[in-house]
């Protein structure tokens, strides 16, 4: 029996035997595997090179330490040194970047660069139920029919805050029930309210919808119980044209300018005067949405209390309770997401740990690294690739918030979740982020904000956007009724804009006729009234067409 020393991290002292007193003692399961640079395969394995896969090079015999032996030498061509496995192959046991919310990660790039998302967060109303703590590995983050949104798993057919793609919220509507119904945000309108031109409206207090839709009542007419008229009846506040009861009306609740918000997924209704909001059956109300607590891992069992995820995982809550759900490809071991390929205290599966001066490689106990990837406390890593181990062992790549880490080409970088972009080493909103509006680094002026991807002005309520000022349309002469309408000045009088329209208010004794303010005494083509033409050579005198007098005569 001959001995040599394998060129390896681990000097082995392998025994050549012959192969008639080999047994069938080794693993079979590493057979097939695509051949590494070079034709070369994992100790024991031999490449055929017309398949370019690795094949058994001999059988092995169990040495006395536990240890496997080497192939058996051929009796023409004498024992070879053993090649080391290669990185690259197959069972590489590297472990993969952490996958984003939608499972794949959306960057790889180190620095990244500016990485755009679908626009329109997000409070999730469905998750994955809790895997068992019994060791088997985890293949997807959400069930079947759900998706990863941030940190919650998630319907993208019912979810009020992700409805058809994560971060597309149904906003809140005034006197409807807005929800998520087959991947589409719709609008129901409450009971007693009636959609007229996208809105839920109330026929019978409405002045621009009194009665049925778009009857208009007149300038300073009112409308009651349907109808326009010129009072409100007894009990009810006449708020811009409508009747309303300030104790019952969600419009004008209390006062004329006190509005209810509905909360997310819920309704605002108005009693006694005060606002007051209500959420569907088996939700609950949580600052300002209608959360369930059963799912939602921001709000689990109870208002504010957010589920935490250990590493390479992502929350769910289930009946009330936090849990967490393993990323693909790594196993549930008690609170511990483990790559069990490379975990020399997990190989192969939750307890197997290796013996001394062993590590772990492809879910089994070795007593070598293979080339292309160093021992990184007692496990085998690529440190070119692996974020925990990012260009030498022990350097971890930081994780931001609403994103992952990532190793590449030695250097760390990091991906972002979807609808968050990568912006130097942070995950940003590009459709709401006020420093980085639009793109990276556009940072908004003082008193703007961002409104999907582009600075803007936030206008108060009844106050209009005009070219980044915030006007109100009913009362400015130079955008009355819209952006950009302007009252033309009148002469012999004053021009205002009153209720979106303009109107010419003349001097005193001057009346408006056809946009100008005239003097009916003694303009003969309004002579007496508007329209009222003297004929001929005819003059207007104290509101008469009289005919002038003739030469000598007095003008009396």
């Amino acid at each position: 029996m001959r001995a040599l020393t394998v060129r390896l991290f681990l000097p082995l002292t392998l025994a050549l035997v012959a192969s008639s007193g080999c047994d069938n003692s080794l693993d079979s399961n590493l057979e097939g595997l695509e051949c590494s640079t070079g034709h070369r395969c994992l100790a024991g394995y031999t490449c055929n090179v017309e398949t370019n896969t690795c094949v058994r090079s001999a059988k092995l015999v169990t040495s006395k330490d536990g240890g496997k032996s080497s192939p058996a030498a051929s009796s023409s061509s004498g024992p070879s040194e053993t090649e080391p496995p290669v990185a690259g192959d197959a069972a590489s046991g590297v472990l993969p970047p952490p996958a984003t919310a939608t499972g794949t990660a959306t960057s790889t790039e180190p620095p990244p660069s500016d990485t755009t998302t679908p626009p329109p967060s997000t409070k999730p109303s469905g998750s994955a139920s809790p895997p068992p703590n019994d060791g088997a590995a985890s293949t997807s983050k959400c069930d079947t029919g759900l998706v990863a949104c941030g940190l919650a798993c998630v319907d993208p057919k019912k979810d009020n805050a992700n409805c058809g793609a994560c971060g597309a919220a149904c906003m809140p509507m005034m006197n409807a029930m807005v929800g998520c119904q087959s991947g589409r945000c719709t609008a129901t309108c409450l009971g007693g309210f009636t959609s007229c031109g996208g809105a839920c409206v109330d026929l019978k207090s409405d002045p621009n919808h009194c009665g049925s839709c778009a009857n208009t009542c007149a300038t300073g007419a009112v409308c009651a119980a349907g109808k326009c008229g010129t009072m409100c009846p007894s009990g009810t506040t006449e708020c811009n044209g409508a009747c309303v009861d300030l104790k019952s009306d969600s419009a004008h609740c209390g006062s004329c300018t006190n509005a209810c918000t509905s909360p997310s997924a819920g309704t605002a209704s108005c009693s006694g005067g005060n606002c007051k909001s209500t959420c569907p059956t088996g939700a609950s109300l949580c600052g300002q949405s209608c959360v369930d607590e059963n799912a939602d891992p921001t709000n689990c069992g109870a208002c504010g209390t957010a589920c935490v995820a250990p590493p390479l995982s992502v929350a769910v809550c289930a009946r009330g309770a936090c849990d967490f759900s393993c990323n693909a490809g790594l196993t549930r071991c008690g609170d511990a997401c483990i790559a069990t390929s490379i975990d020399p205290n997990n190989c192969g599966g939750c307890g197997v740990v290796c013996g001394a001066n062993k590590t772990c490689f492809g879910g089994q106990c070795l007593d070598l690294c293979p080339a292309g990837t160093t021992s990184c406390d007692a496990a085998c890593v690529d440190t070119t690739s692996n974020a925990g181990n990012c260009g030498g062992c022990g350097v971890v790549c930081p994780i931001p918030p609403n994103g992952a880490a990532v190793c590449k080409g030695s250097k760390c970088g990091i991906t972002c979740t979807a609808p968050f972009s990568v912006c130097g080493d942070a995950c940003v909103r590009l459709d709401s982020d006020p420093l980085n509006c639009g793109m990276c680094g556009a940072a908004c002026a003082a008193g703007m904000s961002c409104v999907a991807g582009a600075c803007t002005v936030v206008c108060s309520s009844g106050q209009t956007n005009c070219g980044n000022t915030c006007v109100n349309v009913t009362s400015d002469p130079a955008n009355c009724g819209q952006c950009g309408a302007v009252c033309a000045p009148g002469m012999n009088g004053t021009v205002a804009c009153n209720a979106g329209r303009c109107e010419l208010t003349c001097n005193a004794g001057l009346t408006a006729c056809g946009g100008a303010c005239v003097d009916v005494t003694s303009d003969p083509k309004n002579c007496g009234g508007c329209a009222t033409v003297c004929n001929g050579n005819q003059m207007c005198t104290a509101g008469l067409c009289t005919k002038p007098p003739k030469e000598g005569e007095d003008a009396g």
